[in-house]
């Protein structure tokens, strides 16, 4: 691994996901060259999404990849529902594909 360089903050105005991303990606002191080697992707494409009014937003697919390298998953849940119930849900899935 490289050595890690503080990744800036994305500008105001970048969508939450590409916000998120970057947070944790920094939180886990893990460089987007990084990155983008284990997940299969190039670092420019993942230096784009936090460019002001970029339209290379992250397609869903190489969002969930890179997430998957810092060791987080993408989820789709229901709005409003409560970390209780969305643990609930997640068992409930994950006893079914047992």
């Amino acid at each position: 691994m490289r050595k890690y360089r503080t990744l800036k903050p994305p500008p105001p105005g970048t969508p939450s996901l590409v916000r998120q991303f970057f947070a944790l990606a920094h939180a886990e002191r893990m460089g987007l060259q990084d990155i983008a080697d284990r997940a299969g992707y190039n670092a420019e494409t993942i230096k784009h999404w936090k460019l002001p009014n970029s339209p290379r937003l992250p397609i869903v697919t190489t969002l969930q990849d890179c997430l998957q390298v810092l060791g987080y998953d993408l989820v789709i849940r229901r709005v409003g529902t409560s970390h209780k119930e969305r643990f609930e849900e997640q068992r409930e899935r994950d006893m079914s594909n047992a």
